[in-house]
């Protein structure tokens, strides 16, 4: 605690936050080294690309939208 300087003589209290500040540090230590280490990532399946899709590729799939005044060319 500490007293505040002049005419008014109360005390001011204010919190130490340095053990706090201490003993999270050390817990972030200790979770780094008691972590196992990850050299692989989530296993996943993913599709490999077939001989089949490349001789023949799909064709382009085309999308138009038009205003709600606007009449279609297509239809």
């Amino acid at each position: 605690m500490s007293m505040t300087s002049g005419a008014r003589r109360s005390l001011a209290s204010e919190m130490n936050v340095t053990p706090l500040i201490d003993v999270l540090l050390v817990l972030l230590i200790i979770f780094l080294v008691v972590l196992p280490e990850r050299h692989q990532g989530e296993m996943a399946e993913i599709p490999q690309p077939t001989d089949s899709m490349e001789e023949h590729p799909e064709a382009p799939i085309v999308i138009q939208l038009h205003d709600a005044g606007e009449a279609s060319a297509l239809a």
